[in-house]
């Protein structure tokens, strides 16, 4: 028996929720945490709900400390003007992605001092970095909190196969009906690989 959950809402739950301060999306490899938040990103830039800042740690020289901070500053952020947002009382989230990357066992959330901003934080991490390591919330919530309170997550598992033949089909539809895509060639290639 599987559990099938909407990430989707989830996100939004943990959006609107005011004690949750971290939430942490793990998964396998190749199950989409990247894609997934990239994706998430343009939604909330979309929206406008709150800001979303995508910070890829194994890209940062001082992750450890600065992971804010450089990241605004590769925005082309001024010192002065990542203070003043800092200071403001903008809504921000923190899409912190490749946890597992760093190959750390440091709460970020401690390191980087993220209690001094007004945010939210997303970390994802393979669930493997994690495995074995029954108190691994430890990491992603200041030590401070309840986990119970701060903290949720969600886990990603690879599509099955007949998970991927709906997407490829609801994908197909939508092409044809909002793209006015040719679709023909492709559906037949997404018919093929179905019938495998």
């Amino acid at each position: 028996m599987s559990l099938v959950i909407d990430v989707d809402e989830q996100i939004q739950n943990f959006l609107k929720d005011e004690n949750k301060m971290s939430m942490l999306i793990q998964g396998g490899v190749g199950t989409g945490k990247t894609i997934y938040c990239q994706y998430l990103i343009a939604q909330l830039l979309e929206s406008r709900q709150i800001i979303p800042i995508y910070i890829t740690l194994p890209k940062l020289q001082n992750w450890e400390k600065q992971m804010v901070e450089e990241t605004l500053q590769e925005l082309q952020l001024t010192p002065l003007e990542i203070q003043k947002l800092q200071d403001s009382k903008t809504q921000l989230l923190f899409v912190v992605d490749g946890y597992d990357e760093i190959r750390s066992y440091k709460c970020l959330y401690n390191t980087n001092n993220l209690l001094n901003w007004n945010c939210k934080v997303i970390f994802t991490c393979r669930s493997s970095h994690i495995a074995g390591d029954p108190s691994y919330f430890k990491y992603f919530i200041p030590s401070k909190f309840d986990r119970s309170l701060a903290f949720q997550e969600v886990v990603l598992v690879h599509f099955n196969d007949q998970q991927i033949n709906d997407y490829l089909q609801r994908f197909v539809q939508k092409s044809q009906t909002e793209l006015h895509w040719d679709t023909e060639p492709t559906q037949t290639r997404f018919q093929v690989y179905a019938s495998q």
